[in-house]
């Protein structure tokens, strides 16, 4: 064979050519070729940069006005394309095993369109506590779990078509509960059951739903579960009131008492429409909040003082009492009144529509039975006796009797009844009968360092 460059070899090698060229060679390692190789390669590119270069000079022709006549010719050893070949079915190849074992590895036995269903698990728990899980209006816990050792639960189905024998059975467990109940919350810091404000109204239906409309008029209509708890041997029956997927709130059944509590704190409770405590919310106790926010604004008030004092009196004996503010101990300084209407304090107001004040020095005197104020007046010399009334939150004087003795002497008093004058034995006569009324002095009883009685 006529001898060739080795490198012209190589430029033009097959497969076979370099089977052949590797066979003669036995006796050489791997590592022996490899050198020999890669200085081979290094000269063999050295030559052809050469032979690129006089190549190019030979090819480009340059003009006078330097233009390209010429182009460049490049050459690729021929031995490059299978190597490229292999290495793109090599990289083809591996897609297609790591594909099959992607789809293998996440296979569902019994094929499948690969949607994962989700699982419904039903949880039982074991041990002692209470969880929250929801609020009511006043901020008390309304959804409670309750969990013990020996518990169990029996819960209504979800409304539906009421047609199946367990759902019937189930919502008939209702029917006890159905009917209009009124919710109330605490009209103040203190449990609902000793002042209490209506705040809506909840209808249960014995299919298992319910509507709660409240007094803003935000309606909710959803269904209604009932739970029993078993704890330590008693059993606890709560109703649980959804709104969508999120509890409303929750009650707690007392057997016997036509009330269903709510949280856990005493702040909230359903009444049945009708009883006692639903036609006539407590209110012995609401009216504190709202007078103890008047003596704390008072307080804030240039008027106020060291003797400032307040009382709380039944002065027209309706049930609820006033609030008596005194804005001091001297002279020209009466009594304010306030009366608790619709959750808050309202001051009596005289006939020019500012608020009245009502006795001297702080103080006056009523009769609750009669819807009497009295009020007693002595002052350089004058002395006067006044009653009034109290009806419909208004004062209206009836009757004043004077004299002013003290300051004229008794041989040049004047006595008066009603501005009319009169002789002293008459006026004798009526001082006599308005002494002997038995009247009750009220407004100087606490300092505002003391609210404790409004707690």
């Amino acid at each position: 064979m006529r001898e060739k460059d080795l490198f012209d070899i190589l430029e033009n090698a097959e497969n076979d050519s370099m089977e052949r060229l590797i066979d003669k060679c036995p006796e050489l390692s791997d590592e022996q070729l490899d050198r020999i190789l890669a200085m081979s390669e290094k000269k063999f590119r050295k030559q052809m940069a050469q032979a690129e270069g006089t190549e190019r000079e030979a090819t480009i022709k340059m003009t006078k006005n330097d233009d390209v006549s010429g182009v460049e010719v490049a050459k690729r050893p021929a031995w490059l394309t299978p190597l490229a070949t292999a290495a793109s079915i090599v990289l083809i190849a591996g897609i297609a095993i790591g594909s099959t074992a992607m789809l293998k590895r996440n296979h569902k036995p019994g094929g499948g369109g690969g949607v994962v269903t989700p699982a419904v698990t039903v949880t039982t728990t074991s041990g002692t506590g209470t969880t929250p899980s929801s609020t009511g209006p006043k901020g008390s816990v309304t959804g409670t779990t309750t969990t013990s050792a020996n518990t169990s639960a029996v819960t209504s189905l979800v409304p539906g078509s009421g047609d199946t024998a367990e759902e019937k059975a189930e919502n008939a467990l209702l029917k006890p509960f159905a009917g209009t109940w009124v919710y109330q919350v605490s009209s103040g810091n203190y449990t609902v059951d000793q002042g209490a404000n209506n705040i809506g109204t909840v209808e249960i239906r014995g299919d298992g739903t319910y509507t709660y409309t409240e007094n803003s008029g935000n309606v909710t209509t959803d269904r209604v579960e009932r739970t029993v708890d078993e704890i330590a041997g008693t059993q606890l029956v709560t109703l649980v009131f959804y709104d969508g997927t999120a509890i409303k709130f929750v009650a707690t059944y007392n057997e016997g008492l036509d009330q269903l509590g709510i949280g856990n704190g005493g702040l909230e409770r359903l009444v049945r429409a009708g009883s006692a405590e639903a036609s006539a919310p407590s209110v012995t106790a609401s009216w504190k909040t709202a007078y103890k926010q008047v003596l704390t604004d008072f307080m804030n008030t240039s008027e106020y003082s060291s003797e400032s004092m307040w009382d709380v009196r039944d002065i027209d004996n309706d049930g609820v009492p006033e609030l008596l503010l005194s804005r001091g101990t001297f002279h020209a300084a009466g009594v304010r009144i306030y009366y608790y209407e619709n959750g808050n304090a309202v001051p009596v107001l005289a006939d020019d529509g500012t608020i009245a004040e009502y006795g001297v020095y702080g103080a006056f005197m009523y009769k609750p039975a009669e819807h009497l104020l009295g009020s007693y007046n002595m002052h350089m010399g004058f002395e006067s006796c006044a009653t009034s009334s109290y009806e419909g939150h208004t004062i209206t004087l009836l009757h004043m009797i004077t004299n002013n003795s003290g300051n004229a002497g008794e041989e040049a008093a004047e006595y008066t009844i009603d501005n009319v004058q009169v002789s002293k034995e008459e006026y004798d006569s009526a001082r006599d009968q308005w002494d002997a009324m038995n009247w009750i002095i009220a407004g100087q009883q606490y300092y505002f360092t003391d609210l404790s009685p409004l707690s």
